[in-house]
C-alpha cells in the first residue's frame, strides 16, 4: 500500500513537471504520451507484482503493461492533440 501511495505522489510530480514545461513551451506530444503511459505502465506492473501469488499473475501484469503501451500510447498523443493545441 505505501508504493501505491508513493507512486501517485510521483504523478503528482509527474503532472507538476509536464505543466512546468508546458508554462515554458517546452512540452511537446511525444513527451507527454511517454510520461504519462511509463507511469500507468509502472503502476500496473506494481500493482500486479504486489499481488503475484503465481508466475500467471506476473504475465497477466506483463500483458496489460505491453496493451497500455500499445493503446495508451495513442490515446495519450490524442489527449495532448485535444488540451493543449489551440482550436
Amino acid at each position: 500500500m505505501i508504493i501505491v501511495f508513493s507512486e501517485l505522489v510521483g504523478y503528482i510530480g509527474i503532472i507538476w513537471l509536464q505543466g512546468s514545461w508546458y508554462k515554458h513551451g517546452k512540452l511537446t506530444e511525444g513527451r507527454f504520451a511517454l510520461l504519462q503511459i511509463a507511469f500507468w505502465s509502472l503502476f500496473i506492473l506494481t500493482i500486479f507484482l504486489a499481488i503475484s501469488t503465481t508466475t500467471e499473475v506476473t504475465i497477466m501484469g506483463i500483458v496489460l503493461s505491453i496493451l497500455c503501451w500499445v493503446v495508451g500510447y495513442p490515446m495519450a498523443r490524442w489527449m495532448y492533440n485535444q488540451m493543449f493545441l489551440p482550436k
